[in-house]
């Protein structure tokens, strides 16, 4: 029985020896959770091309993902595989893949950065997509929230205190602003913090929301800042 014990062993390392050599003749470069987006998609898309071509089961390929992963993203798999042995359940390739994959994209909406003479709506749709791919459960709401927290420094500090279901939507009051700001600088003298101090005010006293406002918020307005608010592009 010893014997056997120990020969049934041997079979299994040398199993895995050779799904892991013939892994390595397939796809030649770990994985390793700390490059960009666009290189997981290509990495796991040439994974899975190659798995589905020699139609592996779950098992097999929770194999041949092991073997192909690196420091941050291997650290995340043995992390997910303890915690199924502590559960007693079997690892899943879909939670691992979703794991690594939030990790990868977190990691980009963090270090994401506005280029220079990007237009803000298009570093918007760019940090929504990532937030969307890195907290796919997320609430609406609270992923919007992210995506404006890391706006921050380029919107009004009204839109900065105020909660918003839609980045779009905090976007166009944002644009709106910035517009009627430009429009005051070269109207009376008139102090546009103040004027949107005291509009802010009352639109709050009357607890409009997000639609009411900016209908409200043109009807105040006359002249060459009006002619700048209607020159504003809509969808």
């Amino acid at each position: 029985n010893v014997q056997n014990h120990q020969r049934f062993s041997n079979d299994i390392s040398l199993n895995e020896l050779i799904i892991t050599l013939t892994i390595e003749a397939v796809i030649p470069e770990p994985f390793s959770g700390e490059d960009d987006e666009a290189t997981w998609e290509n990495w796991i898309t040439q994974f899975e091309k190659k798995t589905a071509q020699r139609g592996l089961d779950e098992n097999e390929k929770i194999k041949w993902l092991k073997a192909r992963l690196k420091d941050r993203a291997l650290n995340i798999f043995t992390g997910l595989e303890s915690d199924a042995m502590t559960a007693q359940c079997q690892l899943s390739y879909i939670a691992v893949k979703e794991r690594i994959e939030s990790n990868v994209y977190s990691r980009c909406f963090e270090k994401r950065q506005k280029k220079t003479n990007e237009e803000l709506d298009v570093y918007a749709q760019e940090l929504s997509h990532l937030v969307e791919k890195a907290y796919p459960h997320q609430p609406r709401v609270e992923k919007c929230q992210l995506v404006l927290n890391h706006l921050k420094p380029y919107l009004h500090s009204s839109i900065q205190s105020k909660e918003w279901n839609s980045v779009d939507e905090a976007l166009a009051v944002n644009c709106a602003m910035n517009i009627i700001k430009q429009a005051f600088a070269t109207n009376d003298g008139t102090s546009l913090d103040e004027w949107l101090e005291m509009f802010e005010c009352k639109a709050d006293d009357y607890s409009l929301d997000n639609s009411t406002r900016l209908l409200w918020f043109e009807s105040r307005l006359a002249g060459g800042a009006l002619e700048c608010y209607r020159s504003l592009p809509t969808e």
